[in-house]
């Protein structure tokens, strides 16, 4: 059983012995603890806090889930109108660059609106027209690969012995052995028992189903159903997207009227970082997968693959899928080199070039252009892609990673859609006071000790000590105070601390000796924790440190370390309260100690520092710091002054007044 939380001698107040003549008091139930009398009553604040607070936020929580949900129904419900409206702004964000560069050149913006998005729609319909070609060319050369795909399949089926193949001939007569050996039913009937005779089987009878042939007009309708849909949809996304692009500024405008005038800045922003965000990732993702498939046709035309204008047109247009879309299209000119060439090693070439290609493409092309991340995590990337697909099909596969990136942006700039931030963007989700905190609540000093280290790489040691270490102690003293965290994870945290600082050296090279110092914690086990911290930075610097017991209560430690010859006495606090108890032990050894140099050290990057400093001046502090390096700077030697000039013959020189030409006498020296 964990032992009984340490009491703050600063608030708790001793129980009062109930007299003879007073009245019991009376034991309040949990579900009577809010409706308590004048005695029991508790503050209203507390009442609201413990009771509606909970409420309320689990309704918000509620209600933001049905919102969610009644938002994804919508999307899917309203396919047929929201995927060709999203597909049109994707078009505008990606031709939204080229169409400011006609603009440039004096053409007007619906003009320039127009001729970009003709442009692209030109350039897919080459496309198409390109793949069509060459899959009819395939179509047509397939009879002539199917003799070199058989006679490789039939190597495949009747291939040297192999330890598989064998166990599964075995295991083939060992099945055909046990069937053989089953019982026979007309052999185990006895001389009495009655058989019947055989029933003859009546013969299958095929039966056929001829449909009737459809009319003319029915094959021309379901005809032009099948083109008109597509080529309808396609007009309406140019039409949209011609649209967007011409009166973009006007439709940023009435985005940014829908938000509250209070956040007409914050709306801004949103949408500025949005467009760009997601105009920069799909040109670099379009230039990106150009070269990719540009460099896969070159490769397998040189390797003999035919079709090659084919296979990187699909590598470079299913490279836009995350992850699986490079593989997928690298499989089919690798199936096609199988049946096509009699050997194997232009197939180990085809596989080796797109293999090499994308990781040149992946390691070195994509930092060079893109430059930075695009804000978004690999989780989220995936998800985003599973999301999408789900939700829309094909169109969302295409529009995955810009619709999770509008989303991420959301989730920075609109307080209520902070998940998205959280989930999505690939910025830590806890700062790393936090990571090593949650690492050591788990019993995980070791991990703790890694983020440390991490931590220390980009920053000062007593600096990252200070954000690390000091924070992790700091969330621990305050959620032992509220209850969260009970008293045997609490000094495993503590404990973590002590094992993630041993065997570190702050400072790399020994110092020479600057005195000795006295560390004094005021009152908890986490400020002991913090005294070792400084302790550990003290020793670099050349310090001799010392640890005391707490300041709070009364020990001989001072005068036997006054006897010793120590330089200063440190009282070390973290929050809550660490100002309060830093000024209580500086009281209690100011009264043991007037004449010592006594530092107030209280761990807490919230205080009100002018405050606490003049506090703990009052209370008899030479110095107050708030930090491991601002407690470094205050305890290191000064350096004494520079002796004053002298004459040759040794005297000194008199101090030389310096005046402004304005404040001289009139009589004075010219």
């Amino acid at each position: 059983m964990s032992s009984p939380p340490h009491e703050d001698p600063l608030t708790a107040l001793p129980p009062r012995p109930a007299a003879a003549g007073d009245p019991p008091v009376p034991c309040l139930e949990p579900q009577d603890a809010g409706r308590a009398g004048p005695e029991g009553e508790r503050p209203p604040l507390l009442g609201r806090g413990s009771s509606a607070t909970p409420l309320v936020r689990t309704s918000s929580a509620a209600m933001r889930c049905l919102a969610f949900l009644a938002i994804v129904a919508s999307l899917h419900l309203g396919r047929a109108v929201v995927v060709p409206v999203a597909l049109a702004a994707f078009v505008a964000f990606l031709l939204s660059p080229i169409a400011r560069v006609l603009e440039r050149l004096r053409i007007p913006r619906g003009a320039a609106a127009t001729m970009s998005v003709l442009a692209l729609a030109a350039g897919c319909l080459a496309v198409l027209w390109l793949s069509g070609a060459q899959a009819v060319d395939l179509a047509r050369r397939l009879p002539e690969y199917r003799k070199t795909l058989d006679a490789k399949l039939g190597f495949l089926r009747s291939g040297g012995p192999s330890p598989l193949r064998e166990a599964s001939d075995r295991m083939k007569e060992l099945g055909g052995s046990l069937g053989g050996a089953g019982p026979d039913p007309h052999a185990a009937a006895g001389p009495g028992s009655r058989t019947t005779a055989p029933v003859p089987e009546t013969p299958a009878v095929a039966v056929r189903v001829v449909a009737d042939e459809p009319s003319a007009v029915e094959v021309y309708r379901d005809m032009l159903g099948s083109v008109l849909g597509p080529v309808g949809d396609a007009a309406v996304i140019i039409l949209l997207a011609i649209f967007l692009l011409a009166y973009r500024m006007d439709v940023r405008e009435r985005l940014l009227a829908l938000g509250s005038a209070p956040r007409l800045g914050v709306t801004s922003q949103a949408i500025e970082e949005a467009g760009k965000r997601v105009a920069r990732y799909l040109l670099s993702n379009l230039a990106v997968n150009a070269l990719y498939g540009t460099a896969v046709g070159v490769g397998v035309a040189v390797i003999g693959v035919p079709n090659a204008p084919l296979w990187g047109l699909l590598c470079a247009l299913l490279r836009f899928i995350p992850y699986i879309g490079t593989w997928v299209g690298a499989a089919l000119p690798i199936a096609v080199s199988i049946a096509v060439f009699d050997g194997w090693g232009r197939t180990i070439a085809v596989f080796g070039t797109i293999l090499g290609l994308d990781i040149v493409v992946g390691n070195v092309v994509e930092p060079l252009v893109y430059g930075h991340r695009i804000g978004l995590s690999p989780l989220a990337v995936v998800l985003g892609t599973v999301f999408w697909t789900w939700l829309w099909g094909i169109p969302g596969l295409l529009l995955a990673i810009p619709m999770t990136l509008c989303l991420a942006v959301l989730g920075r700039y609109v307080p209520g859609f902070g998940a998205f931030r959280v989930l999505l963007g690939d910025e830590p989700a806890l700062d790393p006071a936090e990571r090593a905190y949650e690492r050591l609540i788990a019993f995980d000093a070791r991990g703790a000790s890694r983020i440390l280290v991490a931590s220390r790489g980009g920053a000062a040691a007593a600096a990252a000590d200070d954000a690390v270490l000091l924070g992790a102690l700091r969330r621990a003293e305050r959620d032992r105070r509220v209850g969260h965290v009970d008293e045997e994870r609490y000094l495993a945290v503590c404990d973590g601390v002590r094992e993630a600082i041993e065997g570190l050296d702050p400072a790399g090279v020994p110092a020479p000796y600057a005195g000795s110092v006295l560390c004094l914690p005021a009152f908890a086990e986490a400020d002991r924790v913090a005294c070792e911290v400084l302790a550990v930075h003290l020793a670099a610097a050349g310090f001799q440190a010392t640890i005391g017991p707490n300041a709070t209560g009364t020990s001989d430690a001072i005068p036997s370390a006054l006897r010793d010859g120590v330089s200063a006495i440190c009282v070390v606090a973290l929050p809550p309260f660490a100002a309060l108890r830093v000024r209580y032990g500086i009281r209690r050894v100011r009264s043991q100690t007037p004449e010592a140099r006594l530092l107030g050290i209280v761990l807490d990057p919230e205080a009100d520092r002018p405050r606490v400093a003049t506090s703990l001046r009052q209370a008899g502090a030479t110095d107050t710091t708030f930090s491991l390096a601002d407690t470094l700077t205050a305890l290191m030697p000064r350096p004494a002054p520079a002796p004053a000039p002298s004459r040759l013959d040794g005297s000194a020189l008199a101090p030389v007044a310096l005046e402004a030409p304005a404040m001289r006498n009139a009589d004075g020296p010219a």
